[in-house]
């Protein structure tokens, strides 16, 4: 059920499970009886189908909150094997040479089991004699990693990491929340929201748009010249209002533990104000208040860029682009962005910002943020333009270039994926730590190797964030 697949035949259940296929069709076949499963013929092939949802309801687990999948037999077992041969006191006496050749070959015939268990050992294909070693060493460590630490996080932390604990231990650190985070307790993306408002207009517009700026501002002219201004406005209001009964979500809990300067975001919703109240009622401190960047009495916005300056503050959360309660304020479209950012377009002959004062709230602010703290980025991407190009004219005005100093938790499906996002990263200033994301057709995004890597952080600095599911789960197990 937690496989990342929406269906299995008995002998890859078998294979998964390591039970006899025998015995694994005499249990599907009664679960397809009691109706707890449902079974269909694929060609020669007959399938098996557990409903995710259903099984949801009844252990008590959100689509985000299931255990990590793991391949245990083939991952153990490939582990007892490298594990037995390590422990060959012959292995002393071996050449360098000699020795890397039977960790090739070793390598090579577990391939396929650490295959099958969803890790992927480091290519090494071009890598000649001794010079394999680096890359088998790396294998047994990713390997090794997925023991406690889920898909794609690694154990022995690399120096990314290590800087971002350096900044987290100091407190020194903002955390920039982007819509991936509020996704966890059912908002919409940028994009699935932009769908929902062309829905609500009833007719698609015949002319693909230009940029998904222009397309949110051709939404918004629409709304306007349908005579449904004050429409347009409650959609937004409805849409990012408060949810109940998960205003938050164990994430966001686990993040604040971790220690930070103070709080932005670029979300319209109230998730991360619902997350630090409830943690500050635990220490008595009071709720947090929503901070709006475009409301034209701003004093507050000073108090609180001076009191992150000093010290940390759970006080308020800075909504850089606009907070529900005020949709006639919200920076959604282009038009929108213009009014508060200028023209953030525009570059020279060197590819850089053309215009660089800083002549708007926003951009000053923007500016201030990213010159004088580091920034954890977390759900966040770098599809909004104006803030690329803020963060391209810090680097400008510093000559700084890729070294900014901001850091930011990443998903990536694959090497392939993690190779070709890197490289945008790095090129804004910000240093991507990758976590692993699996998807599947049909099925929701799964980010539980998010979850993974904030609890491994929060380890190295002996945090309890009690993340994990399965403790849970077990115990559910046992009441039925």
């Amino acid at each position: 059920m937690t496989a990342p697949v929406t269906d299995a035949p008995a002998q890859l259940v078998a294979e998964a499970a390591a039970y006899a296929k025998r015995n694994v069709n005499e249990t599907l076949a009664s679960l397809v009886a009691c109706h707890a499963a449902t079974t269909f013929e694929l060609g020669n092939e007959r399938r098996y189908y557990f409903d995710r949802g259903g099984w949801g309801q009844l252990l008590g687990l959100r689509p985000d909150t299931w255990p990590t999948y793991r391949e245990w037999p083939p991952l153990l077992g490939a582990l007892r094997r490298l594990a037995r041969w390590l422990e060959e006191p012959r292995l002393d006496q071996l050449s360098p040479y000699r020795l890397t050749s039977e960790a090739r070959t070793l390598t090579h015939d577990l391939e396929r089991d650490f295959a099958f268990a969803g890790v992927a050992l480091s290519g090494a294909a071009s890598a000649h004699g001794e010079q394999y070693w680096d890359y088998f060493v790396e294998s047994v460590e990713r390997a090794l990693s997925t023991l406690s630490t889920g898909v794609g996080v690694v154990a022995l932390l690399d120096e990314a990491t290590e800087k971002l604990l350096g900044s987290l231990r100091a407190q020194r650190l903002l955390l920039f929340v982007g819509a991936g985070l509020s996704k966890r307790v059912g908002y919409l993306l940028w994009q699935e929201y932009l769908h929902s408002l062309e829905t609500e207009l009833g007719e698609p517009d015949s002319l693909p748009p230009a940029s998904e700026l222009e397309w949110a501002q051709t939404l918004k002219d629409r709304f306007v010249r349908a005579g449904r201004r004050d429409d347009y406005f409650a959609h937004i209001q409805q849409t990012f209002g408060p949810r109940s009964p998960t205003p938050y979500d164990p994430l966001h809990t686990a993040l604040l533990k971790l220690g930070f300067r103070g709080f932005v975001t670029a979300n319209f919703d109230p998730v991360l104000e619902n997350a630090i109240s409830a943690e500050n009622a635990t220490c008595g401190r009071p709720a947090c208040e929503p901070l709006d960047l475009g409301d034209p009495r701003s004093f507050a916005v000073f108090d609180f860029l001076r009191a992150i300056a000093t010290r940390p503050s759970s006080g308020h959360v800075l909504h850089i682009h606009g907070y529900y309660a005020r949709p006639e304020r919200v920076v959604l479209a282009a038009g929108d962005y213009r009014d508060r950012y200028g023209d953030y377009q525009e570059v020279d002959d060197e590819g850089r910002p053309a215009n660089r004062l800083l002549d708007t709230p926003h951009r000053k602010v923007v500016w201030s943020l990213l010159v004088c703290h580091p920034i954890l980025f977390v759900g966040f991407s770098l599809s909004d333009e104006a803030f690329r190009h803020i963060i391209g004219v810090t680097q400008v005005d510093f000559q700084r270039g890729r070294h900014l100093g901001h850091f930011a938790l990443v998903a990536a499906e694959s090497e392939d994926e993690e190779l070709k996002l890197r490289d945008a990263w790095i090129r804004a200033g910000i240093t991507p730590i990758f976590y692993r994301v699996l998807r599947a057709e049909g099925l929701p995004e799964d980010h539980t190797a998010l979850d993974a890597l904030i609890e491994a952080l929060a380890s190295e600095m002996h945090i309890d964030v009690a993340l994990s599911p399965i403790p849970e789960f077990t115990q559910r197990m046992l009441n039925l």
